[in-house]
């Protein structure tokens, strides 16, 4: 399902904008994590007590926190973007279908047609 599925779905037709959930994802917090972790680590591996450098802490949290949110948004958006052109591509095949039709066997296929060559809003 696409992203942008998620807030307007098709019902008989119409369009319906559901609502939008304003919540901040939690890739922020376990990149914040992560950093956390990966200061620890650099700290005992230096052997040094947690107190060394104790101020790069929550620097290192924020700018791993940061970066791990950048990363989902680039997937989310790369995402759309490949659900986008599956769309694209799945129409172009129903065009192309419905551009191969012989003669004498559109009637067969007029609701497809319909739905697929017409714009609805203009009828």
């Amino acid at each position: 399902m696409c992203i942008r599925d998620r807030y307007q779905r098709r019902v008989h037709g119409e369009s319906v904008k559901l609502r939008k959930n304003y919540t901040m994802s939690s890739s922020f917090v376990w990149g914040c994590f992560l950093g956390l972790f990966i200061r620890v680590g650099a700290a005992k591996a230096a052997r040094r007590s947690l107190t060394w450098k104790a101020w790069t802490i929550p620097g290192n949290m924020l700018m791993f926190g940061t970066a791990s949110s950048f990363i989902d948004w680039l997937r989310r958006i790369h995402l759309e973007d490949a659900c986008r052109s599956e769309e694209r591509a799945e129409l172009r095949l129903i065009r192309n279908f419905l551009d191969s039709v012989p003669a004498g066997e559109e009637e067969q296929y007029k609701d497809l047609y319909l739905e697929h060559a017409v714009n609805p809003q203009r009828i």
